[in-house]
């Protein structure tokens, strides 16, 4: 049982809950320069507030202790979960958790991130800090027997490569798509590179080149030309998307290699202002990368701010972590896992029958891993 303030009763805005996605992009989009500007920051989200998995539920009797004990260590992705509870927030993710002690010592107050953001309309908006150390690892070319190339159809979900200056560089194919006249394979517009840029693969074990980079592509957007609902300024959202005009659709087959015995494929997921909902916190999906092969995760954030150039701001639809409860360290993606497609688990009935057919919605398309346990789409 909770014992509600008297006080409170007339402030409905400090019921957190009641924040929509609308709420939560005003408040980032006002607060976003003043909490970035902190030492420790290295992005922002939007998504819900995370709990550590050692933490118990509110109504258990050790909750108000175990809550309120100080340097329980830092809250990751990996040691934490949203849960049913857990409020709408933004988050902010910093390089370097630090303790209670550490924070009372620090020089000047102002870079300590608040617990809480105050919107000029009277509503309170919370933050939930999330530490995100980058990365150490240095970029290998692992061109090996460990990847599984085609032996006679290529298809999403194999690797491809290309040469840059000397190097081989591998990636994903995302899928196949065609405007009506030409078939093309769907990768990153980083991958694919300028027009004429040649792909190969290797078939047999042979490198063989499959096409030419078309030049048509998506990069950066602005942020109100894809969601016009909301307003973000000099936020633009990284799209990446590039296609490579193929040679001879012949050597193909159009389904997703490492995915085609996980479920049913189901329709396009056709997202915008109207149905982009916090609801996807934590929806389940499932991606097969190319060095990686299968890779299961969650999505974990929306819009995720990671870059600031110029007075211009770069984001991604998505933050895909670990899968709550999954037990896994991470969703253990690796640098040639770009392009791969990410696909979001749900469920259909199957009308008399008792269980329920899982369906997979293509949803985004991996272009980058910040780390093995995060990866933005």
């Amino acid at each position: 049982m909770f014992i509600i303030n008297k006080n409170e009763v007339l402030s409905p805005d400090r019921d957190f809950n009641d924040l929509s996605l609308t709420d939560l992009i005003r408040a980032r989009e006002m607060f976003h320069f003043h909490l970035l500007n902190k030492k420790n920051v290295i992005a922002t989200a939007i998504g819900r507030y995370r709990i550590r998995k050692t933490d118990p539920l509110p109504w258990e009797k050790t909750y108000n202790t175990v809550s309120n004990m100080p340097n329980r260590g830092p809250k990751t992705l990996q040691n934490s979960e949203v849960r049913q509870y857990s409020w709408p927030c933004i988050l902010v993710f910093v390089k370097e958790w630090m303790k209670d002690e550490e924070l009372s010592k620090y020089e000047n107050l102002n870079e300590i991130v608040p617990k809480n953001v105050y919107m000029p309309d009277g509503k309170i908006v919370p933050i939930c800090v999330v530490e995100a150390p980058k990365d150490g690892r240095v970029e290998i070319i692992p061109i090996g027997t460990e990847i599984t190339f085609p032996n006679n159809l290529i298809s999403g979900g194999f690797p491809l490569i290309v040469e840059s200056q000397g190097v081989q560089r591998i990636a994903t194919i995302t899928c196949i798509v065609t405007n009506g006249n030409k078939y093309y394979a769907l990768t990153n517009r980083h991958v694919a590179g300028d027009e004429g840029t040649v792909i190969y693969t290797r078939l047999k074990g042979v490198l063989t080149p499959i096409g030419k980079s078309s030049g048509r592509n998506l990069g950066n957007m602005p942020f109100d030309a894809v969601y016009p609902e909301w307003s973000s300024k000099n936020l633009y959202i990284n799209s990446d998307i590039g296609l490579i005009e193929i040679d001879d659709i012949r050597m193909w087959r159009t389904d997703v290699f490492g995915l085609e015995k996980i479920g049913q494929y189901g329709k396009l997921a056709d997202l915008n202002s109207q149905n982009f909902t916090l609801k996807l916190i934590g929806s389940r999906v499932v991606g097969f990368g190319a060095v990686s092969g299968k890779m299961e995760g969650e999505i974990a954030a929306l819009f995720y701010r990671f870059k600031s150039v110029g007075g211009y701001e770069y984001a991604s639809d998505f933050l895909i972590g670990p899968r709550t409860g999954s037990g896994q360290p991470g969703i253990e993606t690796k640098q040639g896992d770009s392009g791969a497609l990410w696909l979001l688990e749900t469920e259909e009935s199957n009308g008399d029958k008792k269980e329920n057919t899982k369906v997979l919605m293509p949803i985004a398309v991996q272009w980058v891993s910040i780390h093995s346990s995060m990866a933005m789409a």
